[in-house]
């Protein structure tokens, strides 16, 4: 892999987690609400898994943490390939997963994004529906990883 991939690749984990960081902060800080009754924003810390999932933190954050490594591992057999498009989404699962975990030991995920059929989410859930998605498009005609 070039030198210049291998600092895409560091810039592009680095702009997203320092995104969801950023947009997190301003919530907490201005306890906004914004937009309709059809999607808006506000604060709220998840200290249930997802879907509301009984589980204590520690058991969140140590799936989380089981969850991270996997996608180290992925990841570096994906470099090692110079699979660019499947280790994007690789990345954008990693920088949703670390920022989730992160929240997790700081006292529960801050959900910013509520839809009115009872669903809340943040921006790195959305990372991690993103990755998924770029994973799975990416190998739907390839044998292995």
């Amino acid at each position: 892999m070039s030198g210049i991939k291998k600092i895409n690749l560091v810039v592009l984990f680095g702009c997203l987690y320092i995104f969801d960081r950023l947009i997190k902060l301003w919530i907490l800080k201005t306890d906004a609400r914004l937009g309709s009754s059809v999607f808006f924003m506000q604060l709220s810390r998840n200290t249930t898994g997802a879907f509301n999932l009984p589980l204590s933190k520690w058991w969140l954050v140590g799936l989380g943490l089981v969850g991270i490594f996997i996608l180290i591992v992925i990841g570096y057999k994906l470099y090692n390939k110079q699979n660019y498009q499947t280790l994007v989404g690789v990345i954008f699962m990693l920088t949703g997963g670390l920022s989730n975990v992160w929240d997790r030991l700081m006292g529960g995920v801050i959900d910013i994004f509520y839809l009115p059929i009872g669903l809340s989410f943040n921006l790195s859930d959305v990372y991690l529906i993103v990755g998924l998605g770029v994973f799975i498009y990416s190998n739907l005609n390839k044998k292995t990883i």
